[in-house]
């Protein structure tokens, strides 16, 4: 009998072992499951974001959001202790050998080994993409510049046509030098039009389809106005001819405002459908960032909720930062051009609403995501704090059950059971007052972030049931 209730007594203490081990285990791969899902929407939400970059700076910080990821890939941290811990306790001699005695004990570490030989796979298969991803964001930083390059030569040599510097009375030569500057003009068309089909081509072959979108706009706006400017020349030549000095400097003068102000007007033109463009694309936005929302899938619980507020703060918020950041570019090269027309109070009033909006979005978005960093920190702290209930109930169930067992008990038994009893009561008065802070920041922001009350709520059939035990 002595042998028997030695060997029960092995056989109860490998079990409570291997009961540890597997819940060590299943929180480990948990975690590292939830860092894999975290990355793969990171790269999902990088192609995505591959297809809206519009130019050189913003397929910069494309760059940087890319070797961020590859860096979190390899530098993180935990996830390197995490996978020290599963190889570790997958490696376990003394559990090994006693799990060979028991096929079904055996079956979950081979279920355990193969998954952890994915997870090694992912970053195998993860990284080079990523850093694929990063050549052919610099091939394209190359091709933006050159175009870029192009597109500045034009406009140089536009602005001294529209400026030229004060020049001589006309002579004979007037109608020959005119003929060179429409020559000219028609020589910066085609330039234009060979520099957009090569380029959209390449952009797009680089799946930059924005960019190839933005370019085009780009390069139409500048060609609508060098057309503007032709037909001004041919106007101007026009009068021109048969006229005396004095009539012909009348002219001149008369011609050169009459130039200004057809320009103006079809500049004009060109400015409210941008601005249109502008506008219905901020709406748009403004609307996505106002109707965010936090959605809990029936799978998930209080564990969860941290990587879902993180998730939200990582995918979403970047991805409304990014374009945000985008719009702004837009802008500024509208505004720019703005500042070489003469516009009107209506044209500038819609400027400057569009310039207002972007900045008080950009401002919600900011309070949003300083929300989401609050709840998160909240949540995991309130999780962490259950993590430490559960292991000092764990270390009081020993003691409760010799107190079933026996009539009275040590003293040292008892003093440590009601400094472990007492120590449960201070964490589920932390656990309490978080939950509370928790509670009030979810209804001060209800009106920011939809679904945000159901944060809260998953917190609350579980911290009644852990204060009723």
């Amino acid at each position: 009998m002595t042998k028997l209730q030695h060997l029960l007594e092995q056989y109860q203490h490998h079990f409570k072992h291997l009961i540890d081990t597997f819940q060590q285990l299943e929180r480990l791969f948990n975690d590292e499951r939830k860092f894999i899902q975290l990355i793969n929407d990171e790269q999902e939400r990088l192609q995505r974001r591959q297809k809206t970059v519009e130019d050189l700076e913003d397929a910069s910080q494309f760059m940087d959001q890319v070797e961020e990821c590859i860096n979190r890939c390899h530098n993180d941290e935990q996830r390197q202790q995490r996978r020290k811990q599963i190889e570790q306790l997958l490696t376990d001699d003394r559990l090994m050998n006693y799990s060979q005695q028991l096929s079904s004990i055996s079956m979950i570490f081979d279920k355990y080994r193969i998954e952890f030989k994915n997870i090694c796979r992912f970053n195998m298969d993860c990284i080079p993409r990523l850093e694929q991803l990063i050549q052919v964001t610099d091939q394209f930083i190359g091709q933006c510049r050159e175009a870029d390059h192009i597109i500045c030569n034009v406009q140089e040599w536009l602005n001294k046509f529209r400026n030229p510097p004060s020049s001589p009375p006309q002579t004979n030569n007037q109608q020959h030098n005119d003929e060179d500057v429409m020559n000219e003009f028609e020589m910066k068309r085609k330039q234009l039009i060979t520099m957009q089909t090569n380029y959209v081509e390449k952009f797009e072959k680089l799946s930059f389809n924005e960019a190839s979108k933005r370019l085009q706009s780009k390069v139409q706006f500048v060609m609508n106005i060098m057309d503007d400017l032709m037909k001004q020349q041919k106007s101007a030549n026009n009068n021109e001819n048969g006229n005396v000095k004095i009539e012909s400097s009348i002219h001149n003068k008369r011609n050169i405002t009459n130039r200004n102000h057809y320009l103006a007007i079809n500049s004009k033109m060109n400015m409210d459908s941008e601005l249109s463009t502008l506008e219905k694309d901020l709406a748009d936005l403004g609307s996505s960032i106002n109707e965010m929302e936090i959605t809990f899938e029936t799978t998930d619980n209080e564990q969860t909720i941290p990587t879902i507020l993180e998730r939200l703060i990582t995918i979403n918020c970047r991805e409304y930062d990014t374009q945000l950041a985008g719009f702004k570019k837009r802008f500024d090269f509208i505004r720019k051009i703005a500042q070489q027309e003469k516009l009107n109070n209506f044209q500038q009033g819609r400027l400057d609403y569009l310039d207002n909006t972007r900045t008080a979005l950009a401002k919600s978005l900011e309070f949003r995501v300083t929300v989401l960093q609050d709840l998160s920190k909240l949540c995991q702290d309130i999780n962490d704090n259950l993590f430490r209930l559960e292991a000092e109930a764990d270390r009081l169930k020993p003691l409760d059950n010799d107190d079933l067992n026996q009539k009275t008990l040590p003293i040292t038994d008892s003093l440590e059971s009601m400094k472990i009893k007492q120590n449960s009561r201070e964490i589920l008065s932390d656990i309490c007052a978080l939950k509370e802070k928790l509670d009030i920041s979810c209804i001060r922001h209800s009106d920011i972030l939809i679904g945000i009350e159901e944060v809260g709520a998953c917190y609350d059939e579980l911290l009644t049931l852990v204060a009723e035990h």
